[in-house]
């Protein structure tokens, strides 16, 4: 991240025996310099990872996780669309990291309560939506009271979705 890094530092006074002689760079063994310099990486976190840049990488990671809330979001919206295409009825679905399982079906009320948090769950978006797309499938004919071991009834439910 900072090897890309530029700026500008405007000094009016201190620097005056550091400037090398064609006044473009500093002698960087002055000890003023060697001062102005460890102060400027302490702020930016070099080398010990404090100062701004931990600010800056949090910022990162919250809006990685914004975009991929996001992706997931929509995944889930487009599988209770197809759910209710299926079901001839409307689903919602919430979030909810008490639940005990990754996700529960609650048909009287058309919602899907999912526990993103379950350690059941893949991290991975792509992993994370194929297992809730087969949870569902499983959840939805498990709530039916149809036998689970029925493979070829499972798996048209899994295309459907």
């Amino acid at each position: 991240m900072f090897r890309g890094m530029t700026g500008e530092v405007f000094v009016t006074r201190g620097l005056e025996e550091a400037l090398n002689i064609d006044r473009n760079s500093f002698n960087e063994t002055d000890l003023q310099f060697v001062a102005l310099r460890r102060f400027l990486f302490q702020f930016l976190g070099i080398p010990d990872q404090t100062g701004i840049t931990d600010d800056i990488r949090q910022r990162s990671r919250d809006r990685q996780n914004t975009v991929r809330e996001g992706q997931l979001g929509d995944s889930l919206d487009g599988l209770t669309r197809r759910l209710g295409r299926l079901t001839r009825s409307t689903w919602q679905w919430e979030l909810d990291d008490t639940l005990e399982t990754p996700l529960e079906v609650r048909r009287p009320e058309g919602l899907i309560l999912v526990n993103l948090e379950h350690d059941a769950i893949p991290r991975a978006n792509a992993a994370k939506k194929e297992f809730l797309r087969f949870y569902l499938a499983v959840q939805m004919r498990d709530s039916e009271g149809t036998d689970l071991r029925d493979t070829a009834q499972l798996l048209n439910w899994l295309k459907g979705l």
